[in-house]
């Protein structure tokens, strides 16, 4: 297997092997000024629409990159029950972090939401604009890291109204939703049953949801989980919610 992976949106001729093609110049710098490939250099390159990988030969070693086709790779990950994990907009790197870990972890989709008590506020919407850009960009480079052969969706709610919306179109009977609480009415996580569908998750800001936002989760079908005996950190918070699927349903 290669170790160099390049996301792109390939042509039925560009699969096929019938024609040569340049990679991004951001991949490409790194591929020739830090791994060093030269010509006839193996690397990876996956089709973004199907989730294809395909085996290229390096043609140059100078940017852009130009390779062809030259086979399929066999896929070999098994999916994951991590469906879209729903992460309160935290100060500093945080939202970064877990966007990187959750790709890493097999989220399906990310969305980061706008919370009552989140520090941050993001209000223009050239600002969410530049956010979602770079959002989108820590999680291809996670999902190269990781041998992803797909990139996890990045969205952004700007208040609870538009979360609720953004959660019914993401959500089926089939799915479960795992809220990550302090309520007293939490329950362990090992006593929810394996759902047919998808794991959805969701974590609150620092200063944890306000009741108006833990009863909508409630009634948008989230149950309440415990996530141990201590006050955890929201991205402490994210990972331990976003590996309970793998653990608690293993997927064979």
């Amino acid at each position: 297997m290669t170790t160099f992976r390049t996301f792109r949106q390939l042509s039925p001729n560009e699969i096929a092997g019938e024609v040569f093609f340049s990679i991004n110049e951001a991949d490409s710098h790194h591929a020739i000024k830090v791994l060093r490939l030269k010509e006839s250099d193996i690397i990876s390159v996956i089709d973004r629409t199907s989730s294809r990988e395909f085996e290229a030969i390096v043609l140059n070693n100078t940017s852009p990159l130009q390779v062809r086709i030259t086979n399929e790779l066999p896929c070999a990950n098994n999916p994951s029950l991590l469906g879209c994990v729903i992460f309160a907009l935290c100060k500093g790197s945080k939202n970064d972090f877990v966007i990187e870990k959750g790709t890493e972890l097999g989220a399906r989709e990310i969305l980061l939401w706008m919370a009552e008590r989140s520090v941050v506020k993001i209000n223009s919407e050239k600002e969410i604009q530049a956010k979602l850009k770079r959002w989108k960009a820590i999680a291809e480079s996670a999902a190269k890291q990781s041998k992803r052969r797909d990139v996890p969706e990045i969205h952004f709610a700007q208040n609870l109204l538009d979360l609720e919306s953004k959660i019914k179109q993401r959500s089926s009977p089939t799915d479960v939703g795992l809220l990550g609480s302090l309520s007293m009415t939490a329950v362990h996580p090992s006593l929810i049953p394996k759902p047919q569908g998808l794991a959805h998750v969701a974590i609150g800001p620092e200063g944890d949801f306000t009741e108006n936002e833990h009863l909508k989760f409630e009634g948008l079908g989230f149950t309440p989980i415990t996530l141990g005996p201590n006050v955890l950190r929201s991205e402490t918070a994210a990972i331990s919610i976003m590996t309970l699927p793998h653990i608690l349903w293993p997927v064979s």
